[in-house]
């Protein structure tokens, strides 16, 4: 058995298929305390372990150089001998641990106490056992072990709402409560939270639950689900309190953002691809008008601008540059004012003052950026494409006084660089652009080159003259805000990793050798994925933001 294979054994623990289709905390959200401000959620953990395990990637990793790199045979076999031990001390089976008890769904609710007394957190855990007989008799051997070491002096029975429940006495004159009712187990340190979950059994009162529990899909496997109202004091006091302005102005600023959300959820799925997700409720009235405005769709559902076949690393997204300064502006000390007055007086002057407010109310919506091989040098290429406006009027407009600025910082760059080396910069204009050519003293592959193209309608920053930029006709719905090809990039490092070390080492200071080396352990990484993509989606009051990887294997059969 390889010592990947080991691993999942650990980790796995043979866990069964999938019980129920449907969600199986649904149940249990009600029955979170009220005042409760973080809530954990697991469910159907040991199948979802267990399909990966029986998966191609699973079988792809164990012939990986991957695992070898990182699992020690060794250390594994003591996984093994560390989980046999516990579940021999607990007298289940692994099996019987993870699907009989552990079952369908596993949540965990945190209520904070008085500040700096941790002690007087409030914790509250919900089980829904497959086999609620199988979770007693291990709640009966942990009760008789703890007893016996001293750590528990008695457990005794209470009743509450005409259920039963037991108190456990510990020795250090703390107390916890624990009851099962049907297919559920509930474990808390208060004693009103047991009451109150027993009474709403029991006669459930039909109110919905708060907005922040069910922000939750129901169909990840881990969840952590947060209440903002929780930390909005925490905000407050940050925003006034400090000796830096700095520091001030942003927390005032993140705190007014932050009232406006009514729930925030991380949560991670596995079924082909590994969905990592962040989504907040948010809402709009409470939201600063320019967060409104950066959060509303920017004209259309996709970029007109996309990365061409093959590159490294992409990012696309929608937004106005007056939009970007009014967003970014009140986070800094004085309210951005010195910042604008910086591009006013170093950008606004390329551009034209008469201009300039023009091109910051219609520069955009569009903005790529991405890295490429080139075709014939190790080297990449450096993309940076922006949209002329949201029209061909508006392209006409911006293109003279945008063109005008880029010459005008070409030229600057030029002298400045010709001033301080022997070799030159020849500055070579084009129809629409023009390229700082430095055969002697710049890389292979290397020139510097700008294009202004009104009737295209985008403006382009590259770094060699060959780049061709078309804006696309096809509209993809939800396209990707970044986008790394794993894959891509590992046949670039393969075939060219003498060269990029060598580049490391003369920006670090350090041998190439020791550079190629870790390089080389990077490639099986690497070759493991596909892919890894950002997406950001709006529904209705919800904003979200995935991250989804795409493995060289499906997770799943």
């Amino acid at each position: 058995m390889t010592s990947f294979r080991l691993v999942i054994a650990v980790v796995t623990m043979s866990a069964g298929p999938p019980l129920f289709a449907a969600d199986p905390v649904a149940p249990l959200r009600p029955l979170v305390p009220p005042d409760a401000t973080v809530v954990f959620v697991v469910r159907n953990l040991g199948p979802q372990l267990k399909a990966f395990a029986e998966s191609p990637m699973a079988v792809w990793l164990a012939a990986s150089p991957l695992v070898k790199q990182f699992v020690d045979p060794k250390e594994a076999e003591k996984l093994i001998a560390v989980r046999d031990f516990v579940t021999a001390q607990l007298g289940v089976t692994s099996d019987e641990l993870r699907d009989d008890i552990f079952g369908e769904a596993v949540v965990f609710a945190f209520q904070p106490g008085d500040a700096g007394k941790p002690d007087t957190d409030g914790g509250t855990m919900f089980v829904r056992p497959r086999d609620p007989a199988a979770l007693e008799r291990l709640v009966e051997r942990v009760n008789k072990a703890q007893q016996a070491a001293g750590e528990v002096t008695a457990v005794r029975p209470a009743e509450h709402a005409g259920v039963r429940y037991f108190v456990r006495e510990k020795a250090n004159k703390g107390r916890e409560f624990y009851a099962f009712h049907e297919r559920l187990f509930v474990l808390t340190n208060r004693e009103a939270n047991l009451h109150g979950v027993l009474t709403k059994v029991q006669s459930p009162d039909g109110k919905p639950v708060p907005r922040w529990l069910a922000l939750d899909d129901g169909r990840s496997t881990l969840a952590a689900l947060f209440n903002p109202r929780a930390l909005d004091a925490s905000w407050a006091e940050r925003a006034t309190g400090g000796p830096d302005a700095g520091d001030r102005a942003f927390h005032k600023q993140f705190a007014k953002v932050w009232a406006a959300l009514d729930g925030l959820c991380l949560s991670a799925r596995a079924d082909a691809t590994l969905a990592l997700r962040v989504t907040a409720d948010v809402d709009d009235a409470r939201l600063p008008p320019e967060w409104q405005r950066l959060l509303s769709p920017a004209g259309g559902p996709s970029p007109s601008i996309v990365a061409p076949a093959g590159a490294l690393f992409a990012v696309h997204g929608r937004v106005n540059l007056r939009t970007l300064l009014d967003v970014a502006s009140p986070f800094l000390p004085d309210g951005g004012k010195e910042f604008r007055k910086q591009l006013d007086d170093v950008i606004a002057p390329a551009v034209g003052r008469d201009d300039w407010p023009t091109v910051v109310d219609k520069l955009g919506p569009d903005v790529s950026f991405w890295v490429r091989p080139t075709a014939t040098a190790a080297t990449v290429e450096a993309v940076v494409a922006v949209r002329l406006g949201p029209t061909p009027a508006d392209a006409a407009r911006l293109a003279p006084p945008l063109r005008q600025a880029l010459d005008a910082l070409a030229h600057l760059g030029r002298f400045e660089y010709n001033r301080k080396h022997a070799d030159q910069v020849a500055l070579r204009h084009a129809a629409d652009g023009a390229t700082l050519d430095n055969p002697r003293g710049f890389p292979a592959g290397f020139a510097p080159t700008y294009r202004v193209a009104a009737e295209a309608g985008y403006a382009v920053v590259a770094t060699n003259p060959d780049v061709r930029v078309t804006p696309s006709t096809r509209s993809v719905e939800n396209p990707p805000l970044l986008r790394l090809a794993l894959t891509e990039c590992h046949a670039y490092l393969r075939d060219h990793r003498a060269e990029v070390a060598k580049f490391l080492a003369d920006y670090e200071a350090r041998p190439a050798a020791d550079i190629a080396r870790e390089l080389g352990n990077l490639l099986p990484v690497l070759e493991a994925g596909r892919s890894v993509e950002v997406r950001l989606s709006r529904d209705r009051t919800r904003v979200s933001a995935t991250v989804t990887v795409e493995f060289i294997k499906p997770l799943s059969k």
